[in-house]
């Protein structure tokens, strides 16, 4: 099959008069037939971001749920590259050359995430 996965995304920004808009959709042919929808603990240690049966993450929807503290995200064992701050949502596609790993800021911290793999 084909275009098994739909991704919409956008930003809006307004300030001081300037104002920009951006969406977009796409649609994406996922190779292997693997998904996972979880919630999961972040520790402020981290752990490695719980994959369920897939190999090769692709998309991911990721949603912090804290009302106060963020959430940062890479590789194991490499600085962290993606920061979502408390109940911010993020959508991206992970490499599959990474074992994502997950840290808390300060205190432990739910993320809700959706992971389809590539």
């Amino acid at each position: 099959m084909a275009d098994e996965l739909t991704v919409t995304a956008g930003l809006s920004y307004s300030n001081t008069g300037v104002s920009m808009n951006v969406t977009g959709t796409d649609k994406v042919t996922v190779a292997a037939n693997f998904a996972i929808h979880s919630i999961c603990t972040v520790p402020v240690a981290g752990a490695a971001l719980p994959l369920g049966s897939i190999a090769s993450p692709g998309f991911i929807r990721i949603k912090n749920t804290d009302a106060v503290h963020f959430v940062m995200l890479g590789n194991a064992g490499d600085t962290p590259v993606i920061k979502i701050k408390a109940g911010e949502v993020q959508v991206f596609r992970l490499s599959t050359a990474i074992t994502p790993f997950i840290y808390a800021d300060t205190a432990n911290v739910v993320v809700e995430y959706m992971l389809v793999s590539d």
